[in-house]
């Protein structure tokens, strides 16, 4: 990528309605429809959501700091149950620093399955991906 792409890349970025590195129609399109969304991971996406939805929002995350920030842009408190797990010192975006709290992973995941609510649309977050698996779902 050249220096004019990323410049344009880097504007277009701080553009709410941009998500997803601008990668984000299907993802819109599909949301619209959902009623019960969750997430795990929190930030534009979640914003958007419930600036442009009706959707109840579940969510998680490792960052008390970050919720509360998504909390006061959102401006919809009636509709984001968001959830706060402590897996110990984070770094950017999030990720834990090292496995001291790997015994709350297991609360992270089932986080949004453990509400009430059935969610009909589940966005997971690039950093947790990979514990995310088929098989290792079935197993907590």
């Amino acid at each position: 990528m050249n220096i004019v792409s990323k410049w344009t890349l880097s504007l277009r970025k701080r553009n709410r309605n941009f998500l997803f590195d601008g990668d984000d129609q299907l993802f819109k399109s599909i949301v619209k429809t959902a009623k019960v969304y969750a997430e795990y991971g929190v930030g534009k996406s979640s914003i958007w959501v419930l600036q442009n939805t009706t959707a109840k929002v579940l969510a998680v995350d490792t960052s008390e700091h970050w919720i509360n920030h998504v909390r006061t842009e959102a401006k919809a408190a009636d509709r984001f149950d968001v959830d706060w797990v402590n897996l110990g010192v984070i770094g950017w975006a999030g990720r834990p620093n090292n496995f001291e709290r790997r015994n709350q992973f297991k609360d992270y995941i089932q986080s949004v399955w453990s509400r009430g609510a059935e969610p009909d649309l589940v966005l997971i977050d690039g950093r947790f991906f990979n514990i995310f698996s088929p098989v290792n779902i079935k197993n907590f």
